[in-house]
């Protein structure tokens, strides 16, 4: 099941029904016609609301889009009645619950479409500009039974569907103008179940050798388990062998026949036999549990044994002759105690000159080790090819093991011509084209001594303190690389050594020069992460060094980048400092080779192993190099915003068309005729005022003292508005002026140049936010006031309104002379007793007003009880009326 949401505005199949339970319980929901649906379906959270009972249940897999499967899932059915909103009449259908339905889906919005739909006398009742929640879905075991047959071609290119449940619009509009999920349009496709897509082929970068650390599928857990497994399952027997017992669920999958007494008897492995695929973890997990759990004297050794085994090789070094005995006394005991025997010791020349007839190449790890120069060399044996095609050209080119990288300059060619190769879809069988057979042929034949270059195994001399670590980064159209140098000192001499390299073709899709750069900052920062921990190098500094301004600039500022380049840097930074990061000549880059290419005798005449010539000098005497770099093409990364501006017209019908009963609108008419006394216009600011444009072309004021004999400015002040800012600084620029003058004083001072709209207001509102003038105006702390005497609190006679009192009607919008005299008529009692609105009779008719709005006249003429004891004559307050003697 799927739902495509605002791609180009197409609008679904919406109503707003009505979901009626068996126990009377109802919810108006918001409902989706989905004919592509084989089952209807309701929200389990909408179902618990409305306490509805399962009537059974079902096992359904769902098919996605693309034609993908998810597993089997239970879903609870339900039955309920729908009906439209607003009508009794109702149907009874099957439901089944899901967690989720579908994302989020536009309603169909107010505009232009209202006057048509109106002609066609077409009510739609999911109208919005808000999206609710898709809580129903009607699937085509349902939608067939709910068309009545009724449709309507619209002018905006819609459809009008009428159903029993109500009418609703499908299709592409032409001029409505449909929100936008984010402000972007976009195709969403929503299924019920994503979590079982495999989400890293919408983003797959390892066509370019990229792949982030977010995107590497974690087995951390998975780890975990297996780890607690196989503490669980593993023993030693009293000799101090290991044994790995298996889980008796497990243990049919290790079954094999036995004949025994003329029958054939099934046995069961209950421990794990040699041979299997978890055999390798299965030796390194023992032998690290082994060396983790040694004796305290040991544990120098263990730890270096720990990092030191390939499977069943153990490849290490010391750097004395005493340690070397050492380290083979101690770790072939740690080794025998669990019964596995250390052999075949392999030493370098020092150790074996008093050996005879000794082999002095040794395998180590694919390479191979001639133990009398202490070197590394690559194996490789060069044999005749004919009839070139994809299959042998990609087995020759991967014949070259160079884990470390030492001829990572001469591949480059032979890796261009095997993906321009690829590039032209050839059978894996068939000959390629002369001219890629050719070049190859080339580059093959230039291989031949290979083998014959060595490469110092030792990198470095002297104390760790001396030693620091480089990393060049450089690239080309065709690929970018890296290369790292180790300089240490040693008795005042400096050694640069080769560490490591890498390198990688750009991809076919063509990449602009920064962002390959940039991805060979990636790739170098990543190799320096590698070299660090498998050397143990976290202490000796480490250098960046770059030719590539641009993308120098990308990583050192601090800016909002694209995508593209924020995630490249954000990956640099977690693996390295910015500041680490230093820029180079082009001509001193070592890397600038190993992205270019070139052949081996090139290489070899270059020196590329032995590093730059400045790293042999004082750290002071490194280039310095002063760059400015392509400002445009700098910025051309920088996240773009994107403003939408979405409007929705909304056409406003008459007063008049919200009712349809003639005399209605006479009355609605009559009381808007009636109220259009208590509303007035809002009066012209201006009015009153003559406004003149004077030789400066600002407008003032023309008073009426122009006859006076005074400064122009102050007979033709300058107009400025109230609450405005340019009007607040000037008038805190006065206040400043006349050392925080009060609001006469600078009402006054002002006046001289300037006439400002409800001036005393705007002086008062400044002054009165002014911190200094709080300061000193404060009022003093004072104490709580004391309580009262008894003889004061004694309650005051207060006589209420009754019906036929003169009140007069308080009326916001006018003066109080001009308030209406009534009579109450009528007092309306609220649910607690209390009075608060009463009915007025007043000369233009009655009105309902609260009593807050009523003011009583002074004197009253009713009968109270409290005024009816004496003879005088008192106010409704209290106050004594004393009659005047003649």
């Amino acid at each position: 099941m799927s739902t495509p949401s605002c791609m180009r505005e197409v609008l679904l199949m919406t109503l707003m029904v009505e979901v009626v339970s068996g126990n009377m319980r109802k919810k108006r929901v918001r409902c989706l016609l989905d004919c592509g649906s084989q089952r209807s379906y309701i929200l389990r959270s909408t179902a618990e609301a409305l306490h509805l009972k399962s009537l059974s249940s079902e096992k359904l897999t769902h098919s996605l889009f693309g034609g993908a499967r998810t597993e089997s899932k239970n879903h609870k059915r339900y039955s309920m009645r729908l009906r439209p909103v607003g009508r009794s009449t109702g149907y009874q259908f099957d439901f089944l619950d899901q967690d989720i339905i579908c994302g989020v889906i536009p309603r169909i919005p107010k505009g232009p479409l209202m006057k048509e739909l109106k002609g066609h006398r077409i009510w739609i009742s999911d109208m919005g500009d808000d999206y609710p929640e898709i809580e129903l879905l009607i699937g085509s075991d349902i939608f067939g039974q709910i068309l009545t047959g009724e449709v309507i071609q619209l002018n905006e290119g819609l459809t009008a569907i009428n159903t029993k449940l109500g009418w609703t619009l499908c299709g592409e509009p032409k001029e409505l103008n449909v929100q936008s999920l984010e402000g972007a349009q976009s195709m969403l496709i929503t299924n019920l179940h994503v979590q079982n897509m495999k989400v890293s082929d919408m983003w797959d970068l390892e066509r370019i050798g990229i792949t982030d650390e977010v995107q590497t599928f974690s087995t951390a857990v998975e780890d975990q388990l297996v780890q607690e497994q196989f503490l669980k399952g593993l023993s030693r027997y009293e000799d101090g062998r290991y044994c790995i017992g298996i889980s008796r669920e497990d243990q049919h999958y290790l079954k094999f026949l036995w004949w025994e007494n003329n029958k054939i008897v099934e046995f069961r492995h209950k421990r794990v036999v040699f041979g299997v695929t978890s055999s390798p973890y299965l030796l390194a997990a023992v032998i690290s549990f082994h060396l983790k759990n040694v004796h305290a004297k040991f544990e120098v050794v263990a730890e270096k044994l720990l990092h030191a085994f390939y499977v069943d090789n153990c490849v290490t070094s010391v750097d004395t002759n005493v340690e070397l005995e050492v380290f083979i006394q101690q770790a072939t005991a740690i080794m025998a105690d669990a019964k596995m025997e250390l052999r075949m010791w392999t030493f370098g020349p020092e150790q074996e000159l008093s050996l005879q007839n000794v082999e002095p190449i040794s395998p180590v790890l694919g390479l191979k080790w001639d133990r009398i120069e202490d070197s590394l060399f690559i194996p490789f044996k060069s044999e005749p090819i004919s009839n070139l095609s994809k299959r042998k050209l990609l087995s020759i080119v991967h014949s070259v093991f160079d884990p470390l990288g030492f001829v990572v300059p001469v591949m480059v060619p032979a890796k261009l011509i095997l993906q321009e190769a690829w590039a032209t879809e050839a059978n894996w069988d068939l000959p390629l084209p002369d001219e890629l057979q050719s070049r190859f042929s080339t580059w093959y034949h230039g291989l031949s001594c290979i083998s014959q270059l060595k490469f110092e195994r030792r990198i470095g001399y002297g104390k760790r303190d001396s030693w620091s670590l480089h990393i060049f980064c450089d690239a080309s159209k065709n690929a970018y690389a890296t290369v790292i140098f180790l300089r240490s000192e040693s008795s005042g001499q400096v050694y640069v050594k080769f560490v490591a390299a890498k390198s990688r073709i750009s991809p076919l899709k063509k990449v602009t020069i920064p962002r390959l750069e940039l991805l060979a900052c990636v790739l170098g920062s990543r190799l320096a992460k590698y070299v660090v921990t498998a050397l143990s190098l976290k202490e000796v500094p480490t250098y960046y060094w770059t030719d590539a301004t641009v993308a120098l600039c990308w990583i050192q500022r601090e800016e909002n980048w694209g995508v593209f380049v924020n995630n490249r840097v954000k990956d640099i930074r977690s693996l390295s400092k910015k500041e680490y990061w230093r820029h180079i000549p082009g001509k001193l880059n070592p890397a600038d080779i190993a992205s270019r290419g070139c052949t081996l005798q090139h290489l070899s005449q270059y020196g590329w192993w032995e590093g730059p010539e400045f790293l042999k000098a004082s750290p002071e005497a490194w280039p310095k190099s002063e760059f400015s770099p392509n400002e445009e093409l700098i910025a051309a990364e920088m996240k773009k915003k994107i403003i939408v501006d979405l409007s929705v017209k909304i056409e406003r019908p008459e007063w008049f068309e919200r009712f349809s009963s003639f005399s209605k609108i006479v009355r609605v008419f009559c009381w808007m005729i009636q109220q259009e006394k208590h509303f007035h216009e809002k009066e012209n600011s201006v009015h009153g005022l003559q406004v003149v444009r004077g030789d400066d072309d600002v407008l003032r004021v023309k008073t009426r003292i122009i006859e006076r004999d005074d400064d122009l400015s102050f007979l033709y002040p300058i107009l400025l508005p109230s609450k405005h800012y340019l009007t607040e600084c000037l008038i805190r620029e006065y206040h400043l002026k006349y050392c925080h003058a009060g609001v006469q004083i600078l009402a006054a001072k002002l006046r001289l140049q300037y006439w400002i709209f409800s001036s005393k207001r705007n002086i008062r509102s400044c002054v009165s936010r002014c911190v200094v003038c709080k300061r000193f105006t404060a009022k003093a702390l004072t104490t709580p006031p004391i309580q009262l005497p008894l003889d004061r609190k004694a309650k005051a006679t207060c006589q209420e309104l009754k019906v036929g009192d003169i009140v007069i009607i308080e009326l916001e919008n006018k003066k109080r002379v001009m308030w209406p005299m009534g009579k109450i008529e009528k007092i309306y009692s609220s649910r607690d007793g209390a009075s608060r609105v009463v009915q007025v009779r007043t000369s233009s008719g009655c009105l309902t007003r609260p009593i807050q709005k009523l003011y009583p006249l002074e004197v009253s003429t009713s009968g109270d009880p409290v005024l009816t004891r004496t003879t005088e004559n008192r106010s409704r307050y209290g106050r004594l009326f004393i009659s005047t003697k003649k």
